[in-house]
């Protein structure tokens, strides 16, 4: 891979983190408002795969450093 195409990839790599780290703030305010009851658990399995994407590109980005 050439170092122009990493350095895009890793570009896009980190806005993609990004907006996914602020839809994962999304949930999580969505949970706290919840509180409680019904709905809870879904938005609390959504900021868990949320966290996993969010790893998973962390990891992609240092493989691509490399």
């Amino acid at each position: 891979m050439l170092q122009s195409e990493k350095i895009l990839l890793i570009t896009e790599l980190k806005n993609t983190r990004e907006e996914v780290a602020r839809i994962g703030n999304n949930l999580n305010q969505i949970a706290r408002s919840l509180n409680s009851g019904e709905g809870f658990n879904d938005a609390q399995n959504n900021m868990k795969q949320c966290l996993k994407i969010l790893s998973q590109i962390d990891s992609m980005i240092a493989t691509i450093k490399r």
